[in-house]
C-alpha cells in the first residue's frame, strides 16, 4: 500500500508527478500525515500557525486570501489535488500574511513540514517538480499584480478572462460579488465592464461560463492606451 492509495488525490498535484512511491513512503510516513474535516467558511491554514504543514486539497474547494484583521482580499480559488503551504517551506522571515478558507465542506490532508522537506531534498523528481512549482506560483503572482494595477474595470476583467481561458472558455470560480471582490473594483463597475466586451463581440456570457470569440482581439484591446 502507498500514499497514493490512501490519498488519491496527491496523485493529482504536480508536485509528485512522476515521482516513486517508495520515495514517497519513506520520508511521509503515517505519522506525519493528519486528514482533517472542514465545514464552510472555516479557516483550515493560516501563515500565523506555529506548525509547519503542507496541506493538499482533498476534497471540496478552498479560498486563498491575504490581508490582515477583517479585511482579506481573495487571491486564488483552490480545487482537489491543489497544494498550499509551500511558499513558508524555507522562508527565512515571517510570511505574508495569508489564510486558506474553506469554501464548503473541504477535507485536507496534512504533511508535516519538516518530513515534506526531507523527501523533496532526497527525491530529484520532487525537488524539480517543487522548483517548477514555485516558477509557476511567481509567473501567476506577477499576473496577479498586472490585473489589480490594470487600471480601468474593463482591462482588470480583461486580464481575468485571458489569463484563466482554456480554449476560449472560462467558468467563474465564485459569484460575480466574489469576482468584483476579487479584482478589487465595484459590482457595478463590474457588470459595465462585461456589457462594454459583450457589446465589443470580445465576450459571450452564458451564467457562469464566459467564452471568449477571439482571445487575440481581448487582448489587443486592454494593451491599448
Amino acid at each position: 500500500m502507498t500514499v497514493y492509495t490512501y490519498f488519491p488525490a496527491i496523485s493529482k498535484n504536480s508536485i509528485f508527478a512522476g515521482t516513486q512511491p517508495d520515495s514517497v513512503n519513506r520520508f511521509l510516513t503515517p505519522n506525519t500525515l493528519r486528514l482533517s474535516n472542514f465545514l464552510a467558511n472555516q479557516v483550515i491554514y493560516s501563515s500565523k500557525s506555529e506548525k509547519l504543514y503542507v496541506g493538499v486539497l482533498c476534497s471540496g474547494s478552498a479560498q486563498v486570501q491575504a490581508g490582515s484583521s477583517e479585511e482579506y482580499a481573495v487571491l486564488n480559488t483552490l480545487r482537489e489535488g491543489d497544494m498550499f503551504g509551500v511558499a513558508n517551506l524555507y522562508a527565512q522571515q515571517e510570511p505574508f500574511p495569508t489564510r486558506i478558507v474553506s469554501a464548503g465542506e473541504a477535507q485536507v490532508l496534512f504533511i508535516d513540514g519538516d518530513a515534506f522537506r526531507q523527501w523533496i531534498e532526497n527525491d530529484h523528481c520532487a525537488l524539480r517538480n517543487y522548483l517548477t512549482f514555485q516558477s509557476g506560483k511567481l509567473m501567476y503572482l506577477n499576473r496577479k499584480i498586472l490585473t489589480f494595477t490594470a487600471g480601468s474595470a474593463e482591462k482588470k476583467l480583461s486580464l481575468f478572462l485571458l489569463d484563466r481561458q482554456i480554449n476560449g472558455k472560462v467558468t467563474l470560480p465564485c459569484s460575480m460579488s466574489g469576482l468584483a471582490d476579487q479584482l478589487g473594483i465595484g459590482r457595478a463597475s463590474l457588470y459595465r465592464a462585461v456589457d462594454s466586451l459583450i457589446q465589443g463581440n470580445l465576450l459571450e456570457r452564458k451564467d457562469k461560463d464566459f467564452f471568449l470569440p477571439d482571445p487575440d482581439a481581448l487582448k489587443r484591446r486592454y494593451e491599448t492606451p
